[in-house]
């Protein structure tokens, strides 16, 4: 999959079905990575196991999805890198978010 060139720093970008608003990203969408276990029996065998209650999430930037913030709120949604259009500071205002407010235009 051929994911376009994100910023997750200061990018801001329109959503799909949230189109009156801004959003900024936090990070890809995250998979849970268990852990696994390497061990040698008594033959000199190896064999794996893994531990489903162990792990760590990790970012999957295969998934084409990332987590995205409304500007103004602190809810993280998971949304599909196709549904983002980026917007430019000028567009959306820094305080509330509303895209085409310009309370406080950044």
């Amino acid at each position: 999959m051929s994911v376009p060139a994100l910023d997750f720093e200061n990018g801001r970008y329109m959503v799909d079905g949230w189109r009156g608003v801004a959003f900024y990203l936090t990070g890809w969408d995250q998979k849970w990575e268990p852990f696994t276990i390497i061990d040698e029996d008594e033959d000199g065998n190896e064999y794996e196991w893994v531990e489903d209650s162990e792990g760590e999430w990790v970012d999957d930037p295969d998934s084409g999805r990332v987590r995205a913030v409304m500007v103004g709120d602190d809810y993280e949604h998971v949304v599909d890198v196709s549904d983002l259009v980026s917007i430019d500071d000028n567009e959306y205002c820094s305080g509330c978010g509303q895209i085409g407010c310009s309370w406080g235009a950044s």
